[in-house]
């Protein structure tokens, strides 16, 4: 009887552990992820959770829906009543890795926190990429805007 115990413990703790990341991460992409993660931390933002929510982040071919109407996009988060995923084109890996590293960070930001796109063009959550000029001299900037968007749907529970 002790065995069964134990084993039904050691089952259901199993299945009560919290994730603390997206369940599956395309390790091409996963230093972007971990990044992310760093960022938080030095903003004192626990991110744990929220990234918890998305269940993979992958490369892909060809997003899932794609419809000629989206040209030029180049990633996508889908939510669905059980699952959120964060698919990124593989022809984005060509790119430089602060444009990666935005594209990644976007994403996560509609996925893990519900934001929105912007109107403003030099912004991570801006409906286009900003360019290279800008993730490079105003990346810190972006950065801090970003973060506080974060913060604000947290406060606002959007």
């Amino acid at each position: 009887m002790k065995p069964l115990v134990v084993l039904l413990v050691m089952l259901v703790s199993c299945l009560s552990v919290k994730r603390t990341e997206p369940e599956s991460v395309d390790s091409r992409l996963q230093r972007f992820v971990t990044e992310f993660f760093l960022e938080c931390s030095a903003r004192r933002h626990d991110c744990k959770e929220a990234l918890a929510t998305i269940e993979s982040i992958r490369v892909v071919d060809k997003l899932s829906d794609f419809d000629p109407g989206d040209e030029g996009v180049i990633g996508r988060c889908y939510i669905s009543v059980y699952r959120k995923k964060i698919e990124i084109l593989k022809e984005v890996l060509w790119k430089p890795d602060r444009y990666i590293r935005a594209l990644v960070y976007h994403e996560i930001g509609h996925c893990a926190y519900d934001l929105d796109h912007v109107r403003e063009p030099d912004q991570l959550m801006s409906e286009y990429m900003p360019g290279m000029p800008a993730l490079v001299f105003r990346w810190e900037p972006m950065l801090a805007q970003f973060f506080l968007e974060i913060r604000q749907s947290i406060v606002t529970g959007k």
